[in-house]
């Protein structure tokens, strides 16, 4: 395939190294009930965030142990705001300085490397 359809090769290698680090972070998983889900954690790890004995949100952290994707599996009350459930949210640096860095407000629906991570938690309907 690497030869003979490189296109396909590089979409199938992107998916399995998007998926590879979220399987990874997975494996040192905490689960909490809390308000507001800790701004540091321990690096390459998830924490799953349950309200009312349901899933709410789902948060990796990365190799700095700074968050690096939050995954929300409610529409926090206002569908009209967040209709597609669950949905992602990426943290990006907020200026030039790497240590500070910020959660973007816009909501993106699941990449398929996203839907397959977290096949385990998604509820199909």
């Amino acid at each position: 395939m690497k030869y003979n359809d490189p296109n396909r090769y590089n979409e199938l290698k992107s998916l399995y190294r998007d998926v590879n680090w979220q399987v990874k972070a997975q494996e040192n998983l905490k689960i909490g009930n809390v308000h507001k889900v800790e701004f540091i954690g321990p690096p390459n790890s998830v924490f799953d965030n349950y309200k009312d004995g349901k899933l709410d949100s789902r948060r990796y952290y990365g190799p700095t142990g700074k968050p690096r994707l939050d995954i929300d599996f409610s529409d926090h009350g206002n569908p009209k705001n967040h209709p597609v459930v669950p949905h992602a949210h990426d943290w990006h640096v907020k200026t030039e300085n790497i240590d500070i860095i910020k959660r973007e407000r816009n909501w993106r629906s699941l990449s398929k490397a996203e839907e397959v991570a977290n096949q385990d938690v998604i509820i199909k309907e």
